[in-house]
């Protein structure tokens, strides 16, 4: 059984004529509001990256449960599979970025490794990075940069779109860790996104730090340390964090009954995954479906 829920690709949105286009859809905000938006399902998932930059406006962003306001200059950091639905002034402007690895993978043989930048496929860090005024300027003309490269129909167009995302990438990560105040070692940074990556993979099947310290070649307790120190959680916490989530995904927009979502995260039983579920979330899952529902 699978989410109940349209996942959407590039060419969902646009028509796809080509490899790039296939893999790289940058359009105005207003645009997407006039064009697009009413075509699309809300809530919703995509199979690709997406960076909504907002310029003006304000509004509201639920991404995966949590909602964040819309309030300019801001920008927004989705990853694939994330479920997420906005609400949008009629004032709101700036761009919406829609790119996967694929546009990577034409220069790269093993693709473009986005788990490297803080704002995607995190546990634990914020999709919503507010940008200073003062930012601005040298943003907006990367955008502007890249919308006019990707009308052209010339030789090196995907070569010259990959620079320049990924400009934009380094770009807003500065940013990120200048407004978020890390300061945490590289090394230790660097083990808990591959910690996070593995989470993100195996949270159906590994429900236990000892289960992923042998695949980071550390001690279990190594692992709880670094991640304590970094991000002031445990191991066991974004593990927890990672299956609940999945949990409400499935509870709130699949038909699967609770027995059936318990198996699939691979409890023990059904009795298991109710105390489990009501242990952090104070609430049964039965009565989370029925009021998140509403």
């Amino acid at each position: 059984m699978v989410l109940q829920l349209p996942v959407y690709n590039i060419c969902s949105l646009a028509t796809c004529s080509d490899d790039t286009s296939k893999n790289f859809l940058l359009v105005e905000i207003e645009y997407y509001k006039a064009i697009l938006h009413s075509k699309l399902h809300y809530p919703h998932r995509h199979d690709f990256y997406q960076i909504l930059y907002v310029t003006h406006g304000t509004g509201s962003h639920t991404i995966d449960f949590v909602t964040y306001p819309i309030n300019a200059p801001c920008v927004f950091f989705l990853s694939p599979g994330q479920v997420h639905e906005w609400q949008m002034s009629d004032d709101i402007s700036g761009y919406l970025l829609s790119f996967n690895n694929g546009l990577f993978n034409t220069l790269f043989c093993n693709g473009f490794n986005l788990y490297n930048y803080p704002f995607f496929h995190s546990l634990n860090n914020s999709p919503l990075l507010p940008i200073d005024d003062s930012h601005l300027p040298a943003l907006t003309a990367l955008f502007l940069e890249m919308m006019d490269e990707q009308k052209r129909n010339e030789r090196y167009r995907a070569e010259m779109l990959i620079y320049l995302l990924n400009n934009l990438l380094v770009r807003f990560s500065r940013l990120y860790y200048h407004h978020a105040h890390i300061q945490q070692s590289p090394a230790q940074l660097l083990l808990v996104r591959e910690f996070e990556t593995l989470v993100d993979k195996h949270y159906a099947t590994k429900h236990h730090p000892k289960d992923y310290a042998p695949l980071l070649n550390i001690t279990p307790n190594h692992l709880n340390e670094v991640c304590k120190n970094t991000i002031g959680k445990t191991a066991g916490e974004l593990i927890r964090e990672r299956i609940l989530l999945e949990a409400k995904r499935l509870l709130l927009f699949s038909n699967q009954s609770i027995a059936e979502v318990a198996y699939s995260l691979q409890f023990e039983d059904n009795a298991y995954f109710s105390r489990f579920f009501k242990k952090y979330t104070a609430q049964t899952p039965d009565s989370f479906r029925k009021t998140a529902a509403l």
